[in-house]
């Protein structure tokens, strides 16, 4: 086949440890290098963006959402 219509749906669930999201992340990073369909990613990250996004008391790591950042801009289509 040539690809066309064809599409990439990972479903992912982000683990509640920190070093356990962050080899997620570059795993998705790798994926992207081993084809060229357009995909979609879903799931439970587990990571916000940013501090405005969460409520509680617990605070927001910043570096763990800038990894995440890092992951989704090396994912963005050049």
């Amino acid at each position: 086949t040539n690809g066309k219509g064809q599409w990439l749906l990972p479903a992912l669930y982000g683990c509640p440890r920190a070093e356990e999201r962050k080899k997620l992340w570059e795993s998705l990073c790798l994926a992207s290098k081993l084809h060229d369909l357009p995909w979609l990613v879903m799931g439970d990250f587990n990571q916000v963006l940013s501090a405005d996004e969460k409520c509680g008391r617990k605070g927001v790591n910043t570096a763990q959402c800038k990894q995440l950042l890092d992951c989704f801009e090396f994912l963005q289509p050049s």
